[in-house]
C-alpha cells in the first residue's frame, strides 16, 4: 500500500510561491514576442508612438506587403525549406549510424 505524503501549509505556500514565479517568468518571456506580432500590424508612426499601444488601430497587413515587394523573401523561404527538407533526414540518418540511442524506431 502507497503512503500518503502529508500536505503541510508549509508545501502549499511553496508550491504556490513556485507558480508564482514561473507565471511571472513565462509572462517576462512571452511579452516580448506578443509586442513583436502586435508591432508587424501597426502603421509606421504607431510603431514609435508614445504611450505605445498594443492593439494597433487600423489593423494594417502593410508591413508585409512592403516587405515582400522590398525583397526577395520567397526566395527566403525557399531556401530554408530547402536546408530543412535536406537536414532533417541528414541529421536523422546521422544519429542512427551513430550508434547512439534514438527516439525514432529504427
Amino acid at each position: 500500500m502507497m503512503m500518503k505524503k502529508k500536505v503541510t501549509a508549509q508545501s502549499c505556500l511553496k508550491g504556490a510561491l513556485w507558480y508564482l514565479v514561473v507565471g511571472a517568468l513565462s509572462i517576462l518571456f512571452v511579452l516580448p514576442f506578443i509586442w513583436m506580432v502586435s508591432t508587424a500590424f501597426k502603421t509606421g508612426p504607431q510603431c514609435v508612438d508614445y504611450p505605445p499601444t498594443f492593439i494597433p488601430r487600423p489593423f494594417t497587413l502593410r508591413s508585409f506587403t512592403e516587405v515582400f515587394s522590398i525583397s526577395p523573401m520567397l526566395t527566403y523561404i525557399k531556401n530554408s525549406a530547402a536546408w530543412l527538407l535536406m537536414g532533417f533526414p541528414a541529421s536523422i540518418a546521422g544519429k542512427k549510424t551513430s550508434g547512439l540511442p534514438s527516439c525514432f524506431p529504427p
